[in-house]
């Protein structure tokens, strides 16, 4: 089961556009679009944690996913997010799957597109920096993947968007 959610990942975009979702090369589809093996594991794992473990689990998730330093280190992943709240990598995978449908690269990638957009709207902080140091600040290691990653989470290049706040009036004002 896919829960929708609704998020603001960069102020002032309105709207947000589906990920694409390929198919598995070689495995049917059924009705609710997954894969024979993709409900066997989810089925699997629902079946191992209650909904107070998962809970829980994702408490744990959430409180490492708020650490920018933490998920900003460029070797960061799903078993290093795993270790640290005590699970494997299978439960914390299903958790993040289950409940914001989507993996767990497309989780950590919303997450520092986040801190991107922060970064590239808060001139009197971060306006000083150059696109390159706020992506390697970010945990990326090349432009095209943070440009690329940008351009999934908000349909707009990173200079688009930095152009964007800078024409934007106050809001103090």
């Amino acid at each position: 089961a896919v829960i929708l959610y609704t998020r603001t990942m960069c102020p002032m975009l309105a709207g947000e556009q589906a990920g694409d979702v390929g198919d598995i090369e070689g495995e049917a589809e059924d009705a609710d679009g997954k894969t024979d093996e993709a409900d066997k594991k989810e089925r699997t794992a629902a079946a191992l944690l209650s909904e107070e473990q998962k809970n829980l689990l994702l408490n744990k998730i959430n409180t490492v996913m708020a650490d920018m330093s933490v998920i900003s280190r460029s070797d960061f992943n799903l078993n290093t997010l795993a270790q640290m709240v005590g699970s494997n990598t299978k439960y914390v995978s299903w958790a993040i799957n289950d409940v914001y449908g989507k993996n767990f690269r497309q989780f950590l990638s919303e997450y520092r597109i986040r801190e991107a957009c922060r970064r590239l709207s808060d001139k009197e902080h971060y306006g000083n920096m150059t696109l390159q140091a706020i992506y390697e600040e970010l945990g990326y290691n090349s432009a095209a993947s943070f440009i690329q990653a940008f351009k999934k989470v908000n349909g707009m290049t990173p200079s688009t968007y930095q152009r964007l706040m800078a024409n934007k009036p106050d809001d103090d004002a």
